[in-house]
């Protein structure tokens, strides 16, 4: 096998594929692979038995074949070459890699030791908009659960029907859910719980791409695609939580309206005197009022000017969880509704999408 490439586009490529690695051997290799049917294009494919990821760049001269090399490695030699006309040749499964004066040799693996990666099925896929599941990731993946939490929580738990796409993500202390209508998919019906690894994953490769399909093979396998990056994953067995039996069937009857900076800013620095990160909020007639206190360091007192409606109260938080969820919203103001002191937290933007953001209460010492 010899092909000869920019190295800029064999380190895009690479960077694109390189989140699918893990371990050693095969798992920490990337498959480069030419076919005698489509000459002019480098296919890379990388897996961790979990997810794959496939990405794509233009040669200028190959003869087909398959090689299977370190993925970092080849990736911080490539990136570090200057963008030239990259020439590798592969022999008994090993690399050479010329650019210009620069030369570099790695030891390669029998490529048929690669695990074979299923092809996609797109019978019951959908289409979607990418800005738009950009912005549910990033308004999502927060709130899902990592260690800790139950294996059922680490993922993305996503339902397609009648045209409504809806996506929960929580770890037991905060749940987001976010819906996306989707025309023209009507018949189409599907769910799965993907692991977050996936996304994060897909959400560093949607920066250019207007469209991306998503549909799912053999009730086990979810299939993306977005531009020339192609992502496979388990998806994760087991069942999800009931999300809607934690969250009020009605809208809390009272509301805060405050900036979402400002409140951020202010807990981010009440939590500042705590050792446990528990903070107060305190409904007020003509805002908040955070307050934070221990025995070790002190007192905190913020206040906050808004517009609030309904009976004050005073309720209590984990900082961060607050945090995160505002650092997730986008507009200047937030807006705050609860069902009495031991009741969930919604977090609204009022010129946003669909998004329901809870925090779960915490009871104050």
């Amino acid at each position: 096998m010899k092909l000869t490439l920019q190295a800029r586009d064999l380190t895009h490529a690479l960077s694109a594929v390189i989140g699918g690695t893990d371990g050693r051997g095969t798992l920490s290799s990337v498959l480069l692979m030419v076919d005698p049917l489509l000459p002019d294009t480098l296919t890379l494919t990388t897996t961790d038995h979990e997810i794959a990821c496939r990405a794509s760049a233009p040669v200028a001269t190959a003869t087909p074949g398959r090689a299977l090399l370190p993925a970092r490695k080849l990736h911080d030699i490539v990136r570090a070459l200057p963008d030239l006309p990259l020439t590798i040749t592969i022999k008994q499964h090993n690399a050479t890699l010329v650019a210009g004066s620069s030369r570099y040799a790695l030891a390669g693996l029998d490529p048929d030791q690669f695990s074979d990666v299923p092809e996609p099925l797109v019978e019951n896929s959908i289409r979607l908009d990418a800005a738009a599941w950009r912005g549910l990731l990033r308004r999502t993946l927060y709130a899902i659960g990592q260690s800790g939490a139950k294996f059922a929580l680490h993922g993305l738990s996503v339902d397609f029907c009648d045209g409504l796409l809806t996506a929960v993500g929580t770890d037991g202390h905060r749940l987001v859910v976010e819906t996306l209508e989707v025309p023209g998919a009507e018949g189409v019906a599907w769910s799965g719980i993907i692991p977050r690894k996936a996304m994060v994953q897909l959400a560093k490769q949607l920066d250019g791409v207007e469209v991306l399909t998503l549909g799912i093979s053999y009730q086990r396998l979810m299939h993306i695609q977005a531009g020339a990056f192609a992502l496979t994953s388990r998806l994760i067995e087991g069942n999800y939580p009931n999300w809607r039996a934690l969250v009020p069937q009605k809208a809390p009857a009272n509301a805060l309206t405050v900036s979402r900076e400002e409140l951020s800013a202010a807990v981010k620095r009440a939590a500042l005197v705590t050792t446990n990160g528990n903070v107060a909020l305190d409904y007020t007639e003509s805002g908040a009022t955070i307050t934070a206190k221990s025995a070790e360091h002190g007192e905190a007192h913020e206040e906050l000017a808004g517009s609030y409606s309904g009976t004050p109260f005073r309720t209590g938080f984990q900082a961060d969880y607050i945090s995160e969820t505002l650092g997730a919203l986008d507009g200047e103001a937030v807006v705050l509704q609860q069902d009495g002191p031991t009741g969930a937290l919604l977090m609204i933007d009022p010129a946003g999408p669909h998004s329901r953001a809870y925090v779960m209460s915490i009871r104050l010492q």
